[in-house]
């Protein structure tokens, strides 16, 4: 018995000394985040789409990688800059095992060392339209393939590029989609391959097909379903889909947040969003579903709730059922772009400030019960008063500390009204006489990205 008593508690302490508390560190550029993926050393790569100059914001002229260490420490970050002035959209990366990197976007093709310094950088151009690139498909030991989607023909053909100097080896136009969300590699000669069919813009009866195919192209086999699919997950034995909620008031069934596939791609579990998160909320945007290593879901996103968008954070079981429910509306973020589950069962998220221009980018790791020991994101209400509220001509906004940082009015659509910074100030005055009646959100952002939100009433 007391033999038993020692290795549980050994145990117990092995389990504690592996544990990590929560941490958030701030990214040194501003922009959009694009992916992060686990490096092979066991700490994070992050793309993102940045300006080269921090301090004239001018639009996102290059790419920005950041290493980070998995206590949050960031080790190196690299930019890479385009010798145009227009917006570059990256789409994925991933790490070779030798160190490489391979990072593709809209119209580029990057790889770096595995320290980020650069072997090549091309800008595609393929013809005078517009084009789009899927994410990375590791195709052979020398190659990777990309579908490109060409606008006047909105079709998507298969590209197959080399390895070592991004040179195109071979392009298939016998072979081409219409409208492919997703490619997913289950091995080397089967991918996952899911499809836009037919529908509207709101979500009404739209309808999509997932297939297995063949690495030449060739569909296996194939199924059609009523629903709006936003990330994919899969192994060896199903299918996970993390579905958008609709915003359409005919189609009860576009709730369903999380729908489960079998390998012969027959739906076997739907579950709703509303389950997750049963306070009214909406998944405005799906960013990341996963499968954790107890064999449930981890999925993250933007919800909507009280016209306010949030982070959120849901942990389930093999059949879906919830184990961990997390809304972060006390944080500045408003956008996450996927989510790692770490081995002590915390979480990593890439996050950023979405509504507010230059955009603040953060990586986020969780305790294992979702939660996040920081204020970092997060000013003090006490510390703040708004008043009056309702409010008819001038809004006041009195802090008890001098203030530097800047305020946001929006209305209930999103839309940003007014902006204000402020340097060691203690109040903030909005004149709200030429606003509308009716109901608005004010934010306050301090120089560390710390937020208060409250909502307003002008009569």
């Amino acid at each position: 018995m007391t033999r038993l008593i020692f290795i549980l508690l050994t145990l117990l302490l092995s389990y504690n000394l592996n544990a990590q508390d929560s941490w958030v560190t701030m990214l040194p550029d501003y922009g959009e985040p694009c992916k992060m993926i686990k490096s092979n050393d066991g700490g994070y790569l992050l793309l993102a789409a940045v300006d080269f100059d921090t301090i004239n914001w001018d639009g996102h002229n290059s790419i920005g990688i950041y290493k980070f260490n998995n206590n949050g420490v960031l080790v190196w970050n690299k930019k890479y800059k385009f010798n145009d002035t227009t917006g570059h959209t990256p789409t994925d990366i991933l790490q070779y095992e030798n160190g490489d990197i391979l990072s593709v976007g809209k119209d580029f093709c990057l790889k770096t060392t595995s320290t980020g310094d650069s072997i090549f950088l091309k800008q595609l151009i393929f013809s005078t339209v517009s084009f789009e690139m899927s994410s990375i498909v590791d195709y052979s030991s020398t190659s990777f393939l990309l579908f490109i989607r060409y606008s006047i023909e909105n079709k998507m053909y298969p590209h197959l590029f080399d390895k070592n100097d991004g040179i195109l080896l071979e392009k298939d136009t016998n072979v081409f989609f219409k409208s492919p969300l997703f490619l997913k590699k289950i091995n080397n000669n089967k991918y996952l391959l899911t499809e836009y069919i037919s529908g509207s813009a709101y979500y009404d009866n739209n309808k999509y097909k997932i297939s297995f195919i063949d690495s030449s192209c060739n569909y296996l086999q194939s199924a059609e379903y009523y629903m709006v699919p936003a990330k994919v997950a899969l192994n060896e034995n199903k299918i996970i889909i993390h579905q958008q909620y609709s915003y359409s008031q005919y189609n009860a069934y576009y709730d369903n947040g999380l729908i489960i596939f079998n390998n012969n791609l027959d739906s076997v579990t739907s579950i709703p969003f509303s389950y997750y998160y049963n306070y009214g909320g909406l998944c405005d945007t799906p960013s990341d579903i996963i499968i954790t290593s107890d064999d449930g879901y981890a999925m993250c996103g933007v919800m909507e709730f009280n016209y306010q968008h949030m982070v959120y954070l849901f942990k389930t079981d093999s059949l879906g059922n919830w184990l961990i429910i997390k809304a972060y509306q006390q944080f500045v973020v408003d956008k996450v772009v996927n989510v790692i589950e770490e081995t002590d069962g915390g979480f990593v998220m890439f996050q950023s400030v979405y509504n507010t221009n230059p955009k603040p980018m953060f990586i986020v790791r969780t305790n294992p019960d979702g939660t996040v020991n920081s204020n970092y994101f997060s000013l003090v209400k006490e510390k703040i008063k708004v008043f009056p509220n309702p409010v008819n001509e001038s809004l006041t906004i009195e802090l008890s500390d001098n203030f530097t940082g800047y305020s946001e009015l929006f209305n209930l659509s999103g839309q940003k009204l007014f902006q204000s910074k402020a340097d060691n100030i203690k109040s903030i005055t909005i004149d709200m006489k030429s606003y509308p009646t009716g109901n608005y959100l004010i934010k306050i952002f301090n120089n560390n990205n710390q937020l208060f939100t409250e909502k307003l009433i002008k009569y």
